[in-house]
């Protein structure tokens, strides 16, 4: 399976830059393969492809401000993109900068410092000088991790409208991006007409942004995140497969999870990975 399979010309003109005013005035795609038929329609009308009964999977991971900017000891600008928190003190991110980075290097993020520990293939750990959270850092300085088709800076807005309404465990460092489009009144729209919830969580990592340099695409390392599907998720999914109802996965991260918890043919708790 090559890479240049899934070649396709995408105009700038077609790649939003700001979010619409509305979440669910986002466009919908309606593909039906049986009728080899497309339809465009609105994210508002979602209700009315769904029916009492079914379920649908949301992540519920919460993004981190994870872009943020430190200099060197000679001035030099260094970039941080976090890939996780590996304890309250250190973390594994990419470092972007005009010359190489060295171990035991000191990065300042305004008045604190972070310490290079060491590098782990294109990563690198990093650690708080003062061994204070390095999440509250974070969380303090950092920007939203906007993706690299977005060709701006990230602004205000952003802090709320790259993340989902259900957002509730801080780990990722990307959105979820087929949930952004919900919004409370939608979702309470479905809830009423019998439509049940339930979710997965799973912490996107910085390697979401990381280009498939290999021309066969079975040959990319794809980098690892934290998981977790739940008992009450997994038994929520099965009765509604028992019910003959439809088990709906809103977006490609809810899909990976249910996958990895069914690798072997059964779906089972999947504490992390």
């Amino acid at each position: 399976m090559n890479l240049d399979n899934f070649d396709y010309q995408l105009p700038k003109s077609q790649i939003a830059q700001y979010p619409k005013p509305g979440r669910a005035d986002s466009r919908l795609l309606l593909a039906r393969p049986s009728l080899a038929g497309f339809s465009d329609m609105q994210f508002r009308e979602l209700p009315s492809l769904l029916s009492p009964g079914d379920l649908l999977v949301v992540n519920n991971t919460r993004v981190l401000p994870a872009r943020m900017f430190a200099t060197k000891p000679t001035g030099g600008k260094v970039e941080i993109m976090l890939e996780r928190i590996l304890d309250s003190s250190t973390a594994l991110v990419q470092l972007h900068g005009n010359k190489s980075i060295r171990r035991d290097q000191e990065l300042m993020v305004k008045q604190r410092a972070l310490v290079v520990r060491k590098s782990r293939q294109e990563f690198f750990v990093v650690q708080t000088s003062d061994d204070q959270p390095i999440a509250a850092l974070f969380e303090q300085y950092g920007h939203m991790p906007l993706p690299p088709y977005v060709d701006r800076d990230s602004e205000a807005q952003d802090e709320d409208r790259y993340q989902t309404v259900y957002a509730e465990h801080p780990g990722a460092v990307a959105a979820p991006t087929a949930g952004l489009h919900f919004d409370d009144r939608l979702m309470h729209e479905i809830t009423e007409m019998g439509v049940d919830w339930t979710s997965i969580t799973l912490h996107i990592g910085a390697g979401t942004f990381k280009p498939i340099h290999c021309e066969n695409i079975l040959n990319h390392r794809m980098h690892r995140e934290w998981l977790e599907v739940n008992q009450e998720t997994c038994q929520k999914i099965t009765a509604t497969r028992q019910s003959g109802y439809r088990v709906i996965a809103v977006g490609t991260t809810v899909a990976r999870a249910l996958e990895s918890a069914a690798a072997d043919g059964v779906l089972e708790p999947l504490p992390l990975a």
